[in-house]
């Protein structure tokens, strides 16, 4: 995913509302594309990070945003904003489970 992919992506969901971006799915199982994240799922670095930036009391507002199969950006969801904080390439800073 290039950088313009990325960018029309942002755009794309700048233009929904919350309640249009939590209701979208992907695949057969209609799992959630974007969903809020679970601290205690983290990696080692993204935990790392977080203390590092100190958004430790801004825990329970981390959101993931799916651009595609493995690339996310991750951000604090703060009212009607979404403010970015990752770009998460490869899917490592809350990796899946299955």
């Amino acid at each position: 995913m290039d950088c313009e992919d990325v960018l029309g992506k942002i755009i794309h969901y700048s233009m929904k509302t919350w309640r249009e971006i939590k209701r979208e799915t992907h695949g057969p199982a209609n799992k959630t594309k974007h969903h809020h994240l679970d601290y205690d799922h983290l990696s080692d670095s993204a935990k790392q990070r977080i203390a590092r930036l100190r958004l430790e009391s801004d825990v329970d507002n981390l959101y993931s945003m799916r651009l595609d199969n493995k690339t996310r950006i991750i951000g604090l969801q703060d009212r009607e904003f979404f403010i970015v904080k990752w770009f998460d390439s490869d899917h490592r800073f809350c990796p899946s489970t299955k």
